[in-house]
């Protein structure tokens, strides 16, 4: 093998490496989050089989029990608490109810310790429901408490800290 085609097979490996086992823990998280998004936003409708499988999916993205603390002026502010089948029927209930929904992820702080993250961002959606409900937009400030579980990284907890559209 000539030297030129070694120095493109390091070169190639070296890449392939830094791709997969050189991301810090705090692109691992971003890239995670972004997936998610990516797989919670609605620009077509799903069929069942589809929409079952996705939410499959989705369940993977958080701990086996998640906590969502709703902000102090919502009307049911008790500390939520959601196992797998819950998560699952929340997210088959909001694709069933809203024709298209953007999702942004922006403004992100990251903290790591060992196996746990904590995550400040600011999020944004945009969307359109079904009926006469027509279009609606939303704009929070939010906290995640994440855990890597298995190799990946899980939202455990989500606290909501500000609604920004006010």
């Amino acid at each position: 093998m000539k030297s030129s085609q070694l120095y493109l097979v390091f070169i190639f490996s070296a890449f392939f490496w830094s791709c997969s086992f050189g991301q810090s823990e705090e692109q691992a998280i971003l890239s995670r989050l972004e997936e998610l998004r990516g797989k919670a936003a609605i620009n077509k409708k799903l069929n069942k089989i589809e929409l079952l499988a996705l939410s499959k999916e989705i369940v993977e993205y958080f701990c086996p029990v998640f906590e969502f603390e709703p902000p102090e002026d919502y009307e049911h502010s008790e500390l939520k608490s959601f196992d797998e089948v819950k998560i699952r029927q929340g997210f088959l209930k909001m694709k069933s109810y809203l024709d298209q929904l953007e999702l942004s992820i922006s403004q992100e702080e990251i903290m790591v310790n060992g196996v746990n993250a904590s995550v400040q961002l600011t999020g944004s959606a945009l969307g359109s429901a079904s009926g006469d409900d027509g279009q609606f937009f939303e704009h929070h400030r939010g906290q995640l408490e994440m855990k890597k579980l298995e190799g990946e990284w899980r939202i455990c907890r989500a606290i909501h800290l500000e609604n920004l559209r006010e």
